[in-house]
């Protein structure tokens, strides 16, 4: 079943990879939204040689694949991994959705550089496959080796943290309950 999950993923990623090359294609004939990227290839007798090509930063259509791969794959196996009787395969997607809850918020205040990165999206996707093919395992490796020992060193610090903005956070939802209950008891009295 997880080869065939993988076997299916990889197909459907060249696909788009395919549709995606054809965007590229059909976009680098506006110069304002490509660029330049000098592509080097090493030939199998050791010849390189370089190629300019033009090539859109953060392709639409790359962008969208790797988010179907990073969302939409993972949410199912997750869907599947709840419904078995196991809880290997609910540890393992556990684990993805931390390493890539630590990934996003990297990207999100890093976006900036992201942006200047040529090929991210399809690197990134690369990466996603990684983290989530069972035979590499990445997100248990990267959760084992670089975010459990974090948390649980920072463990007592965020478990305050998340205490204190709860406390505070009910305090504010309920004064602002009361001033919109308030506001409608002072709207219905000033109507009638």
């Amino acid at each position: 079943m997880k080869t065939s999950i993988l076997a299916s993923t990889a197909l459907v990623c060249c696909g788009l990879a395919y549709l995606n090359h054809q965007f590229v294609n059909a976009a680098a004939e506006d110069k304002s939204s490509s660029a330049n990227v000098k592509v080097v290839y090493v030939e199998k007798d050791g010849a390189v040689s370089s190629d300019s090509v033009e090539y859109l930063f953060s392709s639409a259509i790359s962008q969208f694949i790797c988010h179907l791969i990073a969302f939409l794959l993972p949410a199912y196996a997750s869907f599947k991994a709840i419904r078995s009787p196991g809880g290997d395969d609910d540890k393992q997607w556990l684990t993805y959705w931390i390493i890539y809850s630590f990934v996003h918020v990297i990207e999100y205040y890093l976006l900036i550089i992201v942006t200047f990165i040529p090929f991210y999206w399809e690197i990134k996707i690369a990466f996603i496959l990684w983290l989530i093919a069972p035979q590499t395992r990445g997100a248990t490796m990267l959760y084992h080796q670089y975010v459990e020992p974090l948390l649980n060193k920072h463990e007592t610090e965020i478990n305050e943290t998340i205490g204190k903005v709860g406390s505070r956070a009910s305090v504010v939802v309920k004064d602002l309950t009361n001033q919109v209950l308030q506001s409608v008891i002072n709207n219905k009295v000033n109507n009638e």
